[in-house]
């Protein structure tokens, strides 16, 4: 679960350099930083910011994301909670038929 998220900090930092911190000196920076969030919410049951990773969540835990093409379309859109209903208006398409 912790490498998973770990490699999703990586690619998220290559993919969207733009989002990264000006202090943040490498992927590895950026992932570590993820995956201490994400054990931070596994703890707390919730996050500062926006979500991330809830399909890795362990079963049971409160934020575990129960539909993963909201999660998968929320991570590639870059949205969040004020964004709700963009990502509805948005779903048919990530579940159209191709």
């Amino acid at each position: 679960m912790l490498e998973a998220v770990f490699r999703r900090g990586v690619g998220a930092y290559n993919t969207n350099p733009s989002s990264v911190r000006p202090s943040v000196n490498s992927a590895d920076q950026w992932a570590y930083a993820r995956v201490n969030v994400f054990l931070q919410a596994v703890r707390t049951g919730k996050y500062k910011s926006g979500k991330f990773d809830t399909d890795l969540l362990p079963e049971g835990h409160p934020l575990k994301s129960k539909d993963k093409n909201n999660i998968n379309l929320q991570s590639l859109l870059g949205l969040h909670k004020k964004s709700y209903s963009m990502r509805l208006s948005l779903a048919p398409l990530i579940s159209a038929p191709l």
